[in-house]
């Protein structure tokens, strides 16, 4: 059947939310903010999934609408400077991320494991010492 993603829908949706932003509103920094907090929920959710795709087409997105505000090249320069510097942090974060959960899959697997051979008896049963 046909299938499709409630991530397909937002993308439309965040560009007419945005074109609406902007229509009204001047590319101010207060602005900027707004419009990226707006679409900050929907980044989150889809980051949850992973889909790491999804995430910087919508962030593209914001980008492009951003460039058809009129935004000043300054702060164009500015928001690239600030990001390079947060780059190593949401790195820092995307890792721990991985190891916590490359962790919870190693931990489910002994635990499951240690069930198993609880039940047949292999391993002594700590109920009964």
């Amino acid at each position: 059947g046909f299938q499709i993603q409630p991530s397909e829908i937002a993308k439309p949706m965040i560009i007419i939310l945005l074109a609406n932003c902007w229509e009204k509103n001047l590319p101010t920094w207060i602005n900027i903010v707004k419009s990226f907090l707006w679409i900050l929920p929907i980044l989150v959710l889809i980051f949850k999934q992973p889909d790491l795709g999804t995430v910087l087409t919508i962030f593209m997105i914001w980008l492009t609408m951003l460039i058809g505000a009129n935004v000043s090249l300054t702060k164009v320069v500015l928001m690239g400077v600030c990001s390079s510097f947060l780059m190593p942090i949401v790195w820092m974060f995307l890792s721990v991320s991985r190891i916590c959960g490359l962790l919870e899959l190693v931990l489910e697997y002994h635990l499951c494991r240690k069930r198993f051979f609880t039940r047949i008896k292999i391993f002594p049963d700590s109920r009964t010492s």
